[in-house]
């Protein structure tokens, strides 16, 4: 949120208007509405005096937080998708780089900016679906899980070596991606392998139901994701019986999990 919305908002709640806010801290009325419309900005000495007025701190009149919380991180990326569908490739790349620029110390934001390389062809407008952009976005987010890799909190290098190694395979860097790969954890025993027969256990049908769909979804996907690998290379080998077979199974994965891969 920018000072200009700040200010609208604590001047209506305060039941005021533009020309007794400008009276009381000595500017014009069309002073007011510029920095309530984005056109200027207050001066850095009146930062004061307007907080002292809505009684509020100058932190909360620059909308200033120590940390971005992840929940409104989630908010704040979950927009980007619209920008560019509604304004653009150009709009939201802007935006991405805006919030980083604004956010600088969070990580978080940082991984789920970067994380909307994997899905943001889909959210690209017609003219917009090129390699040159893709390439650009591609690019942009691999700074940014560079930037975590290279001295972020520990709890994001996993998820950020995730979305690297996605990043330099399609970029043609198949050495670095294979690197990162090697490095990712594998887990001995995923939890929700046996969290559906503990709800059945309890008799907590709801749960076990719903704990169900998130693992064939989970793993349906991998091994929709294999399938396809198989039988792009079964094509190439011209293995026919089993290009027949991953076809067929390919076909049920999709139409079980509500996917569309175009196989």
């Amino acid at each position: 949120m920018n000072i200009g919305t700040t200010i609208v908002n604590l001047r209506r709640e305060k039941g005021v208007t533009q020309e007794q806010l400008a009276r009381a801290v000595g500017v014009s009325k069309p002073a007011v509405s510029k920095w309530e419309t984005g056109q200027s900005c207050p001066d850095i000495q009146l930062l004061a005096p307007i907080a002292r007025y809505f009684g509020v701190t100058i932190d909360a009149l620059l909308s200033f937080t120590r940390a971005l919380p992840r929940e409104e991180a989630d908010r704040l990326v979950k927009e980007i998708p619209g920008i560019f569908e509604r304004d653009g490739f150009q709009a939201g790349m802007e935006r991405c780089a805006a919030l980083v620029r604004e956010y600088p110390d969070s990580q978080y934001l940082k991984l789920k900016v970067a994380g909307l390389y994997t899905t943001c062809v889909l959210h690209f407008r017609e003219e917009d679906r090129t390699e040159e952009n893709l390439a650009r976005f591609r690019e942009y987010a691999l700074e940014l899980l560079e930037e975590i890799l290279s001295g972020g909190e520990s709890r994001y290098w996993v998820q950020a070596k995730g979305i690297a190694a996605c990043c330099y395979m399609q970029s043609g860097d198949y050495d670095r991606a294979e690197a990162y790969l090697r490095e990712l954890p594998v887990p001995e025993i995923d939890p929700d392998s046996l969290l559906p027969a503990l709800c059945l256990y309890r008799g907590d049908w709801e749960q076990a139901a719903a704990v169900s769909r998130r693992v064939i979804r989970r793993y349906g996907n991998m091994a929709l994701q294999g399938m396809v690998t198989l039988l792009r290379s079964a094509w190439e080998l011209e293995d026919w019986d089993t290009v027949r077979c991953a076809s067929e199974a390919s076909k049920t994965l999709e139409e079980m999990l509500g996917f569309r891969t175009g196989t």
